[in-house]
């Protein structure tokens, strides 16, 4: 609420946000004081506002006869009662569409009248008033999560039953309403999506009539020579009666825009109808599903002066309603283009996140069998972007309907489609118990080998890694069993010790680790041991640092140098005195990350190594030197003064 003072209010806010309750507000409080209150409908037609409150106070209210202008009303209240507290009277205008009229409005003389002015308009026209001052400008937002929790708290419904989406969607205040209406004449009623509430209140509407000409409607803002807001006569020209406007306005469905013209109640309701006007149209077979995805696909472009319309909500209406269950059409497997449209249509393209994310992924477990036919019909391109879309919007799907998304991973995990089984992989990482481990361990096993044999797939590898690595953290029985009877001659067979060394902390690895390492130290031959090299640091197994310090002699394909990290790591004295025994040719590219881990522990004992090691190897010098990089400031003196004399050389 608010206290009306002297001279003109303004109370502006969007189609549904609550101008009316607001001014109804103000008007009501105002009532409790002296001030006579005049309450001008919105319903007022082409009444003169000044000549309806004139009316209201000297015919209706003081019983007179004589037809006054309000100046003069003010002018007898003035001569009759001079010393009355001002505003003596306050005259609330509910929904001034014309900036003419808010204008002339502002215009008249309310303060010398003695009068208050509180009038209810549009952002546009409350903005063209505020700039010329003299005005108090009011303007009204949507709820506010603790205003809409009291609304509807104070209606007997609970605000925590309901849905994020809706939720968000029923904060505009024209929306909590209907809201309210629907939940209080159907108990169960539970919408989970905003859609679910569109379509109940499209529902309430049983006349098949009064739909169809919504539909109608709805359905002509796409012919070029139909402006919006409609001009009454075009209204009219449609067929549409008198009698059926008035019937449609009561019910809430369209409203008067003034200067002649007829809207939608609600920018969201425009483009529901106009979904149903494109569902209805393509179910009766008088729109392929090519020039559908073209309209839906139009309709994601920006507003235009010339054509201000935002039907950016029409995609999406429109496959909820198409994807309804039990619904059928002949072209119902061609759904799938419509996605294909939307990436073409509007600057979205297939690599748009918002497309998944933000707008597929609101039409919940409705969206599903969709994705999956666009990505099986995405092709075998290795570059192809659709799955990662794809399996974005299913993982968001998936706080909501889990059961659904984690039977995709199983199903798409069985083809041998590129393109599914790169979905089934991204989301294994999420369901790991859904899906066949051996054929994870499978895909993976053959993006390894791809790799290997032409590098192209390491992306894809990577994928499948992280995939396996979730699958084989979920089914400890039977990794262990895999890494206890698996093929050891398989080339692959390293990748799974690989595997079990990167497993999270929370994993079965260190039990299944004891269980099998000394299997694998027999299995694993000398040229592949930095995998085992790489259990022995994650799960700090100290009885097999000795090992280490035996292997750090090894010149079999960085073995030598990666014993020498994975000690520095875990004991950095060990790792100290096997320095020496590393390959020289192992250095190159490691002397940096073991560096840092010994000048991080014991940097002076760390110091005189290196410096004793440029005395006695001076030919590999650089190597040893490759051990302060990017740790300058952990040398002391002496070593400084070494490595200037090695420069000065």
């Amino acid at each position: 609420s608010f206290v009306v003072g002297n001279g003109v209010t303004i109370v502006s806010g969007e189609s549904g946000q609550g101008k009316t309750w607001r001014l109804a507000r103000a008007a009501s409080d105002s009532s409790k004081s002296e001030a006579l209150v005049v309450w001008v409908p919105a319903s007022r037609g082409t009444a003169d506002v000044a000549e309806y409150a004139a009316r209201e106070i000297w015919n209706h209210g003081l019983e007179r006869d004589a037809q006054l202008t309000l100046e003069r009303v003010a002018a007898r209240r003035e001569r009759s009662n001079p010393d009355i507290t001002t505003p003596w009277a306050i005259v609330c205008v509910d929904d001034v569409r014309s900036p003419d009229e808010a204008q002339f409005l502002y215009n008249l003389d309310w303060r010398r009248w003695g009068m208050s002015l509180v009038m209810s308009t549009s952002p546009d026209v409350a903005r063209s008033l505020a700039l010329q001052g003299r005005c108090l400008s009011l303007p009204v937002k949507d709820f506010d999560h603790l205003e809409l929790r009291a609304y509807l708290e104070r209606r007997g419904l609970s605000w925590v039953k309901i849905a994020h989406d809706v939720r968000e969607l029923i904060r505009r205040p024209i929306l909590a309403k209907i809201y309210v209406d629907i939940a209080q004449g159907d108990p169960g009623f539970n919408p989970r999506t905003e859609y679910d509430l569109l379509d109940a209140t499209w529902d309430r509407t049983s006349d098949p009539t009064n739909i169809g000409l919504v539909r109608a409607l709805a359905g002509t803002i796409h012919e070029a020579d139909a402006g919006y807001p409609w001009p009454t006569e075009y209204v009219l020209k449609l067929g549409v009666s008198a009698d059926a406007i008035c019937r449609l306005t009561k019910q809430g469905w369209i409203r008067d825009v003034g200067d002649g013209q007829i809207a939608m109640s609600h920018p969201r309701f425009l483009c529901w109808a106009y979904a149903k006007f494109l569902v209805a149209q393509f179910a009766s077979g008088q729109l392929s599903v090519d020039k559908l995805g073209e309209a839906i696909g139009h309709c994601q472009a920006r507003p235009t002066a010339s054509r201000p319309l935002q039907l950016g909500y029409v995609p999406m209406d429109a496959l909820w309603l198409l994807l309804k269950p039990g619904a059928t059409t002949a072209q119902q497997n061609d759904l799938w283009k419509l996605i294909s449209a939307l990436e073409r249509f509007g600057g979205m393209g297939h690599e748009d996140e918002g497309l998944y994310q933000h707008l597929l992924a609101s039409l919940g477990e409705r969206a599903v069998p969709l994705l999956i036919e666009r990505t099986r019909q995405s092709g075998e391109d290795k570059h192809n972007a659709i799955p990662e879309r794809a399996s974005d919007a299913l993982l968001i799907i998936s706080r909501d309907y889990p059961e659904a998304v984690a039977e995709v991973a199983k199903s798409c995990l069985d083809h041998n489609h590129r393109a599914m089984t790169e979905l089934g992989l991204r989301l294994a990482v999420t369901f790991p118990e859904s899906v066949n481990p051996d054929r994870v361990w499978e895909t993976y096993r053959s993006h390894i080998v791809c790799q290997k044999a032409d590098g192209s797939d390491y992306l894809k590898q990577e994928l499948a890694a992280a995939a396996f690595r979730s699958v084989a953290e979920h089914s400890p029985d039977w990794f262990r069993n895999k890494l206890n009877d698996g093929d050891e001659e398989d080339s692959c067979f390293a990748s799974l010790v690989y595997a079990l060394g990167n497993l999270g902390e929370n994993s079965d690895a260190q039990q299944i680790w004891s269980e099998t390492k000394e299997h694998l130290f027999q299995a694993i031959p000398p040229n592949k041991r930095r995998c085992l090299i790489g259990c022995i640091a994650s799960f700090a197994d100290i009885g097999e640092y000795q090992r280490l310090e035996e292997w750090s002699a090894s010149d079999e394909e960085l073995v030598g140098s990666t014993s020498a990290w994975a000690l520095a790591y875990r004991v950095p004295n060990r790792a100290l005195q096997v320095l020496v025994n590393v390959p020289v040719k192992q250095l190159l590219g490691t002397t940096s990350s073991i560096g840092r881990a010994l000048l991080a522990v014991i940097p002076g004992e760390t110091c005189e190594e290196i410096e004793r090691l440029l005395q006695e190897r001076p030919n590999d010098a650089r190597l040893y030197v490759d051990f302060f990089s990017g740790h300058g400031d952990r040398l002391n003196a002496t070593t400084v003064s070494v490595l200037l004399d090695w420069l000065a050389e």
